[in-house]
């Protein structure tokens, strides 16, 4: 992950200096706590006024850094399918407000939940043979599409997720008199890559960090993650001395202008982070509790 002068975002200045916001780190078999993400790298943004000035208790915040690979695998493929499937549903009910005698949505969901095959639910709507044929196409490519969901929501590789877009890419083109001339894998390419020239706010692409296989990495700006500074080896000296006790080696840092975007985006993406309805729930309960102590002499139950 080492920079190099084409490394737009990577300004990395020498093992020697002292650690500070901005930089990336890279962990060591994994991070070992609870949680479903377990990024291979992170970049920490804690102030760097804080870490100078030891005001930071010895816990560094980070947030995790996702390769590419892992960014499709965890994110990217499950958003697509989930697109990919309410699409597929849309374009359905559009299609029954064109029959004589439309279902409902929820009644043909329903056959479909029960495998109902086209043909057995066009006879059961007792659809004209025309109408029979534009639903059965529609029903079979909703099917398609709720199958190869079924690998990106949770896709084992990035191979494995490709390959269920393809699938259904190659299904779509069977499917269609007029097919598209692009062949699937390049139209799949394509929209991966406006997908990801097109990321939400809690996301940030960054690149020129040599993020395995890929020059880029996707921070994940919705996790604030911490780690301690007693396990964070900033030289070779320090990881190979730490007799076990290091779980993330220094390994580049970014430059002041992406390290400023990153660390202003994952503040605004922290504001707009709400709390549980429970919560909210519990308050407006407690918040009754008390108008009502307040209206009956004053006292006021306790929880």
């Amino acid at each position: 992950m080492n920079g190099h002068p084409g490394d737009i975002d990577s300004a990395f200045d020498g093992a020697a200096s002292a650690l500070t916001q901005g930089d990336l780190l890279e962990f060591i078999g994994g991070l070992g706590d609870a949680s479903e993400l377990d990024p291979s790298y992170g970049v920490i943004i804690t102030a760097a006024c804080d870490i100078e000035h030891d005001k930071y208790r010895g816990i560094l915040t980070f947030v995790p850094l996702l390769t590419i690979d892992e960014y499709f695998i965890v994110l990217g493929f499950p958003a697509i399918g989930t697109s990919r499937v309410t699409s597929a549903e849309s374009r359905l009910k559009d299609l029954l407000f064109e029959l004589s005698n439309p279902p409902s949505f929820e009644r043909l969901r329903d056959m479909i939940s029960l495998k109902y095959s086209p043909e057995e639910i066009a006879k059961r709507l007792a659809l004209e043979h025309g109408e029979s044929a534009r639903l059965g196409a529609q029903l079979k490519l909703l099917a398609a599409t709720v199958m190869a969901n079924a690998t990106l929501s949770k896709p084992v590789s990035f191979k494995d997720g490709f390959e269920a877009l393809n699938g259904l890419e190659a299904f779509r083109d069977t499917a269609n008199s007029n097919p598209s001339k692009i062949p699937p894998r390049e139209r799949i390419a394509r929209d991966l890559e406006k997908h990801l020239d097109q990321l939400p706010g809690d996301l940030f692409l960054l690149t020129g960090l040599r993020c395995g296989e890929h020059s880029e990495c996707v921070a994940y700006l919705r996790q604030f993650r911490s780690i301690r500074r007693t396990q964070v080896a900033i030289t070779p000296f320090e990881e190979h001395s730490s007799h076990g006790n290091v779980r993330a080696r220094r390994v580049g840092r970014l430059a002041i202008a992406p390290t400023q975007k990153l660390v202003q985006q994952a503040a605004a993406v922290f504001t707009d982070i709400g709390l549980p309805s429970e919560r909210d729930d519990h308050l407006r309960m407690r918040m009754a509790e008390l108008s009502a102590g307040w209206s009956n002499n004053g006292e006021v139950e306790q929880p």
